[in-house]
């Protein structure tokens, strides 16, 4: 072989070797996010029957996909998750507190909706109590603090009758 064909042979091996790694990667999967009444949701547009595992450790959710695809870029979080990453095999995302995570299949797409929290658990938690150092009414001057209360007057007591000193009993 001469060093043209060579050449010409190490070209046509270099492109079918990227063509075929080309074709091995998936494009990007969309992943959709957004609000509706009573939950958000995420949706990631697959058009199989991609299978998955599901890792929930508290409000923390992994979305792992085994069938080979890759994730496109994160969308805006919905209303009651706090964040989402992507990898290009997983979906990572934060539920809101007291949110709950339900999941479904639609037309090949994989569903998570995402309960809105009842009310009472939406609330933030209460504030801790403050060092003393660190409480509004201890970095007032003095002349500014309240005062601690002071017991009220009470009415004077009436006065009693004077008692009339007696004369002395003269002696006998």
């Amino acid at each position: 072989m001469t060093g043209a064909r060579r050449w010409l042979a190490a070209h046509v091996a270099a492109i079918a070797l990227v063509a075929s790694a080309q074709a091995a990667v998936p494009d990007a999967t969309a992943v959709r996010g957004g609000d509706h009444p009573g939950y958000g949701r995420l949706v990631v547009d697959t058009n199989t029957q991609a299978k998955y595992e599901v890792e929930q450790d508290g409000d923390r959710v992994v979305i792992r996909f085994t069938t080979p695809l890759a994730l496109g870029a994160p969308p805006r979080p919905p209303r009651n998750v706090t964040n989402v990453r992507t990898t290009p095999t997983t979906l990572e995302f934060t539920l809101a507190r007291g949110a709950q995570l339900r999941q479904s299949r639609m037309a090949g797409r994989v569903v998570l909706d995402i309960a809105d929290p009842p009310p009472d658990t939406a609330r933030p938690a209460p504030e801790a109590p403050r060092p003393e150092a660190q409480r509004p009414e201890a970095q007032r001057p003095e002349a500014q603090r309240p005062q601690p209360a002071r017991p009220e007057p009470q009415p004077p007591e009436p006065a009693k009758k004077p008692v009339r000193a007696q004369a002395p009993v003269p002696p006998l």
